[in-house]
């Protein structure tokens, strides 16, 4: 896929770009140290590792996805973090691998619950994962799929504000609001 390696950097600096400005509030001081920011920008660029193992023919598809085929592309969620797991198990404690092993996992938890693999909601999807799925959302959209045409920036941004408080974290959604204007556009 020619867009992926594009996307990876653009998830990995825009992560990085929301975890900094979280930082500087109050409630996220203490969750989110400097090596939380200089982590993220490394182990968002993995979060769909586990795509390697989804057959082209499905992940390559230019239109719609029949349900089995999109029960499939769900896999590459556990598949990725299972990846991650086995290098985790042999290197040991890796504050990297943990992150991109949650991030891999947990990018598609929506903050309602109504995402997958497991169901999560709200904090219970780590703070990672959640900046990560905002992020990896708002790329997609921007940039032309095999299967989908590109959103304009404006149809962008407000599918992330209409989706706030059920797919994203709506504290998330505030301080993207206030930077994405720095952030790396496709």
């Amino acid at each position: 896929d020619v867009n992926t390696g594009k996307h990876l950097e653009n998830v990995g600096y825009n992560s990085r770009l929301i975890a900094q400005s979280l930082q500087l509030l109050p409630e996220y001081e203490n969750q989110i140290t400097d090596e939380f920011v200089e982590t993220i920008e490394s182990a968002s660029k993995i979060h769909d590792i586990g795509n390697i193992v989804i057959p082209d023919k499905i992940f390559l598809k230019d239109s719609s996805l029949e349900a089995w085929e999109m029960e499939i592309i769900k896999k590459h969620t556990e598949e990725g973090a299972k990846i991650l797991e086995e290098i985790y198990n042999e290197r040991g404690n890796s504050k990297f691998l943990g992150m991109a092993i949650d991030i891999a996992r947990y990018h598609h938890a929506n903050w309602d619950g109504t995402g997958y693999p497991e169901k999560l909601a709200g904090t219970e999807i780590p703070l990672a994962a959640r900046i990560v799925a905002l992020i990896n959302t708002f790329d997609v959209l921007l940039g032309k799929r095999c299967y989908k045409d590109a959103y304009s920036l404006e149809e962008s941004i407000q599918i992330i504000n209409e989706e706030s408080g059920t797919v994203f974290d709506p504290n998330i959604v505030e301080v993207f609001n206030k930077v994405w204007r720095q952030m790396r556009l496709v």
